[in-house]
């Protein structure tokens, strides 16, 4: 649950830091993927930039394409454009920094690593093999909100002098994330996901439950972190971390805390959004691959995905397993909302945190932020579940 704390608070935290004079900044971040098939496959299919990194060479990966036993994929190496080596010393200043303005380093957005433990041709131009099993790390490239937001909040404070610029600088602030969970891996701290999204009053606190992919340290401990990335003041009441037994299949949980161990979840037979058919394979795996729902031009501003499923045993129960996120729109809106009250807002949130629990899930069920799960039935649709707001990350 996130609380925004007192009007006091908050305008002294902008004081102090207006004179800190902090430019803005654009940052990027690499992400761990999963050196496997599938996922290269879907970043491949996304049109991403591969770059190979073999000791100290570095190589643009073109053609790629991967064998029939899914363990080794071809590719033919290419010299590397100036455009591609921003990451080669991880940013400007080693710091995982980009020039917005830069066409260069914007490419750097677009961008997956490959760092492997095979030497590399000495000249470029060659077809390339690369064994899976040699791929020590894969690091997918994209923008970094929480630093990027964090700078232009600092940087617009240290330029922009008068009370409307303060209040200005404190609406954006207050913009909403959550908490950031990371789990040790066996290596670094890898980001797992956010927690109890949209809980921004005392109100809305509730129990969240995030899956974790990690390892133990070398005594056996396992390490967990819960980070602050966004200025503003968060709460957690209770963290725990279930540990779960099994042989085989992936432990799952439902929004109330109930485990189900999903073995061969069966992907849809069929699939189409707002009328129209989609790819099935966008909806098999928990990857890189996506699907759009973005159709905010009709009157009611809904998108509707109909998946059909086959049931040869026919069976009446069944579990809809879903691997969500939401993109940057909704937290952009939030955003943009808080900014616009001015110096109102710290007034308008101590309002809401007087207001009843089911004002406030009234208020997003019109605004058709929750996922809205339903299942057709013989005297038609009937809802099941309203799923609340999955962060971004």
């Amino acid at each position: 649950m996130n609380n925004l704390g007192s009007t006091q608070s908050l305008y002294a935290i902008a004081l102090v830091i207006m004179l800190s004079a902090a430019g803005c900044s654009n940052y990027y971040r690499a992400v761990r993927a999963q050196p496997d098939s599938n996922a290269i496959d879907s970043l491949h299919k996304l049109d991403r930039f591969f770059i190979l990194r073999s000791a100290q060479s570095a190589y643009h990966m073109k053609n790629i394409r991967i064998s029939p036993d899914q363990k080794t994929f071809f590719c033919q190496l290419d010299t590397l454009s100036t455009g591609h080596r921003l990451h080669l010393k991880r940013g400007r200043n080693g710091n995982l920094k980009y020039f917005k303005k830069s066409p260069d380093d914007k490419n750097v957005l677009n961008e997956v690593h490959f760092f492997t433990s095979q030497s590399a041709p000495a000249l470029s131009g060659s077809e390339y093999s690369l064994v899976l099993d040699s791929i020590q790390k894969i690091e997918v490239l994209e923008w970094d909100a929480g630093r990027t937001t964090g700078s232009y909040v600092l940087g617009a404070i240290g330029v922009t002098v008068g009370a409307a610029a303060l209040a200005l600088v404190v609406a954006v602030a207050l913009k909403s994330s959550c908490p950031f969970v990371s789990a040790y891996d066996g290596e670094q701290f890898s980001l797992q996901g956010e927690i109890y999204g949209g809980a921004l009053y005392p109100q809305m606190a509730r129990y969240d439950f995030l899956p974790l992919h990690m390892r133990p340290k070398k005594d056996g401990s396992y390490s967990l972190k819960i980070s602050n990335e966004l200025q503003e003041r968060q709460f957690t009441d209770l963290a725990e971390l279930w540990m779960v037994n099994y042989k085989d299949g992936e432990p799952l949980t439902d929004e109330k805390g109930n485990i189900y161990l999903v073995r061969a979840a069966q992907p849809p037979i069929f699939a189409s959004l707002n009328g129209k058919n989609i790819k099935r394979h966008l909806l098999q795996a928990g990857d890189y691959s996506v699907c759009y729902m973005d159709d905010t031009t009709s009157e009611i501003a809904r998108n509707e995905a109909h998946l059909t499923f086959g049931n040869p045993k026919g069976k009446t129960e069944g579990k809809l397993v879903l691997n969500l996120k939401n993109s940057y729109w909704l937290d952009m809106l939030y955003g943009e909302l808080a900014k616009g009250f001015g110096s109102f807002y710290p007034t308008y949130a101590v309002q809401q945190r007087e207001k009843p629990l089911a004002e406030l899930l009234r208020w997003t069920k019109e605004q058709q932020i929750p996922l809205e799960v339903s299942i057709k039935t013989a005297s038609g649709w009937k809802v099941i579940a309203d799923l609340t707001t999955i962060g971004p990350l």
